[in-house]
């Protein structure tokens, strides 16, 4: 590969090793992904998901100028960061009593 550039060597190398991947019979190819959507991660999976956190910061962006539409999206950004936090909560002692909380 000497005439190719360094850019066009990692992407041939990164599809070499997501085909070897795939082609896999020993251990279970992972279906899902959840990750930070880096382009690293890009066919990997059949399906990718975005982490709590990068999937919030999509929410963050967004800049209402309706004064209701504010409020909604503050109460939307409350209630999403209270559950991960229930979430994470749980994560760190999970039991069939927390699981129903």
């Amino acid at each position: 590969m000497p005439d190719l550039n360094t850019q066009q060597r990692k992407a041939i190398i990164d599809a070499a090793a997501v085909a070897a991947y795939h082609a896999e019979k020993d251990v279970p190819v992972v279906d899902t992904l959840i990750c930070d959507d880096a382009p690293q991660f890009n066919w990997l999976t059949r399906a990718m998901m975005l982490c709590w956190v990068h999937a919030g910061r999509a929410y963050k962006k967004l800049m209402p100028v309706i004064p209701l539409r504010r409020q909604q999206l503050d109460a939307f950004l409350k209630r999403f960061w209270d559950y991960y936090n229930q979430l994470l909560s749980y994560s760190q002692n999970p039991s069939l009593k927390n699981a129903l909380a």
